[in-house]
C-alpha cells in the first residue's frame, strides 16, 4: 500500500490508498499496516490495513476532520 501525502502549514497528513483511511502523519500510516511481508517467490504475505474498529479497540482516536492518530506512548 502507499499513502497520498499532503503537507501544508507545517502539518503532514496521509491517506491510505488501500483502505481510504486518513492519518495524522506517515508514522501513524505505517503503524496501521500489520502482518508479514511476502517472502521471495510468493505473491503476497499477510500484510493488511487495520480496520477502523480495530484501530479504535487499540486506543486510536479519530479527530473531527476524520484523521486517525495512535494513542500517546508513555515513557
Amino acid at each position: 500500500m502507499s499513502a497520498v501525502v499532503a503537507a501544508g502549514l507545517g502539518e503532514q497528513r496521509c491517506q491510505c490508498t488501500g483502505c481510504g483511511e486518513a492519518f495524522t502523519g506517515t508514522a501513524p500510516f505505517d503503524r496501521h499496516r500489520v502482518g508479514e511481508y511476502g517472502k521471495a517467490g510468493h505473491f503476497k504475505g499477510t500484510r493488511r490495513c487495520l480496520a477502523p474498529a480495530e484501530l479504535a479497540l487499540k486506543g486510536w482516536i479519530q479527530n473531527a476532520k476524520g484523521f486517525w492518530s495512535p494513542p500517546r506512548r508513555t515513557a
